[in-house]
């Protein structure tokens, strides 16, 4: 299971319906991980927000979590997949490219990805599970 960065987000800012999905996840046994792109975002926000508390919180984050990472065969799945979807929708899917890393990160691991994002997954043709924050 890929936890996405809103998903993370989520638990840190405790979020209910997160740390139910969370709860839920645990329930069911499942390996969750995240990726050095979701670190990644991550961190930027918590550098873009001038905000050390959550540098740390992000930090903590990291050593909580199996990191699948963004190899090569990932790389290539996850163009493969957003210009499918781009290509698809007539030139532009709205799909951020991180999205697509994530996605192929999710696909060549055979991982489920837990997201908000459901619609921007379902173009990359990745199995999601769903989850709805308060925002």
């Amino acid at each position: 299971m890929i936890l996405d960065t809103n998903f993370v987000s989520a638990i840190i800012n405790g979020e209910e319906e997160a740390w139910d999905k969370a709860e839920d996840l645990h329930e069911e046994d499942e390996t969750v991980r995240i990726t050095e792109v979701v670190l990644f975002e991550l961190f930027y926000g918590a550098f873009y927000d001038e905000n050390e508390k959550l540098v740390r919180e992000v930090s903590n984050i990291a050593t909580m979590y199996e990191m699948e990472n963004l190899d090569e065969d990932s790389i290539i799945e996850g163009a493969q997949k957003l210009s499918k979807a781009d290509l698809d929708e007539g030139g532009e899917s709205g799909v951020e490219p991180r999205d697509g890393m994530i996605g192929g990160i999710a696909a060549q691991n055979g991982e489920d990805v837990v997201t908000e994002n459901v619609d921007d997954f379902n173009k990359l043709d990745v199995d999601v599970r769903e989850f709805n924050s308060d925002n």
